[in-house]
């Protein structure tokens, strides 16, 4: 059964984030259990499924019309009350996470309407968002005194130790690079300064195409082929994501321990939709053997940049 937005909201005040992360963990590991175990016996052929299984599974899991998940009301044009609203919370969240509130000079990369630079405004943050474009940004956010400027996050064009934080939410999934564009990250933080990211859907999580509003079957990028699903996707949301899964995304944290260190983590775990997983094993074997790049659907992570050792 689905909780409540409502009940939702509840248990994350009277829940710590950490404990609900680790409550949902456990309880995905029950709910996924005996896909898991189809998983892990199964073949890697048949790879695919045909347009006869597409047309089947459309018609059990509808496109989901109109719906925007909170993680994309950032990025995509929906009302502005809704934007804003999101933009508070993640900006929240942000602040909430770093340990102190000496931090005075931001960078968001691919800050899109840069919603949350111009929020942190009101903390009293000296603000700067970059992304590919700048066509989303009002010009009253500028006005405002955040700075934008059109830039690539895998070449940013900022001194050594510009900023106190760099931060990123709902990015590092598309960024076709994301190992540069971290390091670029660190390169501009200030040592002891941060980097915190927040990013989802992961590409194999149920929903990971980012496409629920043209294709509702969970898993669909990894069910059928590109060819087969592209007709169905409405713009290039397919195109710009670069297909890393969690694996991919742990050991590139692993890889970066020596600059930065890790303050918090977070994982988010999808388990409701794993009976896929157990009906077509072969579809999922054949694209990963690890189990857990098909649920964590979600990542947060806080780094400090801790001084090079000579």
């Amino acid at each position: 059964m689905r909780i409540t937005a409502r009940l939702k909201e509840l248990l994350k005040r009277l829940i710590p984030k950490s404990h609900r992360y680790r409550i949902r963990r456990a309880l995905a590991k029950i709910l996924t259990a005996k896909s898991r175990r189809e998983f892990e016996r199964a073949s890697k052929s048949p790879e695919w499924l045909g347009p006869d299984d597409l047309e089947c599974l459309q018609s059990k899991y509808p496109p989901r019309t109109g719906f925007i998940p909170l993680q994309d009301q950032l990025k995509v044009e929906t009302t502005a009350t809704a934007k804003q609203k999101a933009a508070a919370q993640a900006t929240a969240e942000l602040i909430a996470s770093l340990p102190n509130s000496n931090a005075s000079t931001f960078l968001e990369l691919g800050c899109r309407h840069a919603l949350v630079s111009h929020a942190l405004l009101q903390y009293g943050k000296s603000v700067c968002g970059i992304d590919l474009t700048t066509e989303f940004v009002d010009e009253q956010i500028i006005r405002d005194g955040v700075e934008i400027r059109k830039m690539d996050a895998s070449r940013l064009e900022f001194e050594d130790e510009s900023f106190d934080v760099v931060f990123s939410f709902n990015s590092f999934e598309h960024f076709s690079d994301p190992e540069s564009v971290l390091r670029e990250a660190t390169r501009v933080t200030k040592t002891n300064g941060f980097v915190f990211l927040q990013f989802a859907p992961l590409y194999m999580s149920p929903f990971g195409l980012h496409a629920i509003n043209e294709i509702g079957v969970p898993y669909c990028q990894l069910l059928f082929p590109r060819d087969l699903l592209s007709s169905l996707v409405v713009g290039d949301t397919f195109w710009n994501l670069n297909g890393w899964s969690a694996q991919d995304f742990r050991r590139l944290w692993a890889k970066v321990g020596k600059r930065l260190k890790v303050i918090k983590y977070y994982e988010g775990w999808d388990p409701f939709h794993a009976q896929l997983i157990a009906r077509y094993p072969s579809c999922f074997r054949s694209k990963t053997d690890c189990f857990d790049d098909l649920i964590v659907d979600k990542m947060e992570i806080l780094f400090q940049k801790i001084p090079e050792r000579v």
